[in-house]
């Protein structure tokens, strides 16, 4: 295990095990997270995955001799790298509800999840390239910067482009993961909205869930936003809330607040706030960089 934050377990020889940092893994081995938790797991072979909450991945085989490879995304969030490259004689497989694809050296996010009882999956390739696979379709090539989701796939064979803007969103943070582009109705979320949109401007915070935007510091209140163009003035910094009741934060607000003056010495400051997709009523939380400048410290 490279990171474990919150927790995480394996089930091996039908035995649930917790994980605890640079546990090994064995083929065959189930891994899962619980609620607000992240997992980064790096292989022999430099694959590196990372698990979002409430994820599942099997390692349905695995061997560094041969390199003939097969993982399996269960449910959940997924991000995956594959740094050396897959030789001719090599095989990397993925596979998730309605798709599989075959890597050469690649990045590229995975979501697997159920709508309306049917096993739904979203792909999107950040690098590289991706020979996929989905259920009832012929077999194609996922070019960088593209996403599909198998349900619309199987309809339409729609592809979609991932802008620029949500191309660097997703680079800039190794540790972020793909929006569902499906919510629990079954309606599609228009992922570049979604990116431009949310992920570029802090939406006024929730007071009733305590969102905002945060700081490497600690949970802040993010500036008003001026419906008339002509009386906006210079942003002023962004002021720090202090959050007192650290263990029921998220690992990574609690993290960051344990860590304020270090990141703050190094300018590694962000902030978090909450973003429901379009058609969606529930609430994600978000993350973007920031200067430390922007924020107001009272250290």
């Amino acid at each position: 295990m490279a990171l474990i934050k919150g927790e995480a377990s394996v089930v091996r020889n039908n035995k649930k095990i917790s994980l605890t940092l640079n546990a090994m893994l064995d083929e065959a081995d189930i891994i899962s997270t619980s609620d607000q938790s992240l997992l980064k797991i790096t292989l022999k072979d430099k694959t590196n995955f990372i698990l979002g909450a409430n994820s599942t991945l099997e390692i349905k085989k695995y061997s560094t001799n041969d390199r003939q490879n097969i993982f399996n995304f269960i449910k959940g969030s997924f991000r995956t790298k594959v740094q050396e490259k897959v030789k001719e004689d090599q095989s990397l497989q993925f596979m998730a509800n309605q798709v599989s694809v075959g890597v050469r050296g690649t990045e590229f996010l995975t979501n697997t999840y159920t709508v309306s009882n049917k096993g739904v999956s979203d792909l999107a390739l950040l690098e590289g390239n991706l020979q996929t696979a989905v259920t009832n379709s012929q077999e194609f090539a996922l070019k960088a910067g593209e996403v599909i989701n198998t349900t619309a796939y199987q309809t339409s064979k729609e592809v979609k482009k991932l802008s620029e803007s949500a191309i660097k969103e997703l680079l800039s943070n190794e540790l972020s993961l793909l929006p569902k582009l499906q919510d629990i109705s079954g309606k599609f979320n228009e992922m570049n909205d979604f990116f431009e949109t949310s992920l570029s401007t802090p939406t006024p915070p929730l007071p009733s869930i305590a969102a905002g935007a945060a700081s490497a510091a600690a949970l802040v209140t993010a500036p008003k936003v001026l419906a008339d163009k002509e009386e906006k003035k210079e942003p002023r910094p962004i002021a720090i809330t202090n959050r007192h009741n650290l263990k029921n934060e998220p690992w990574d607000i609690r993290d960051a607040i344990l860590r304020r003056k270090e990141m703050r010495e190094e300018n590694n400051c962000f902030y978090w706030f909450y973003k429901a997709l379009p058609g969606s009523g529930e609430l994600e939380r978000f993350r973007r960089e920031r200067d430390c400048d922007d924020f107001e410290y009272d250290l």
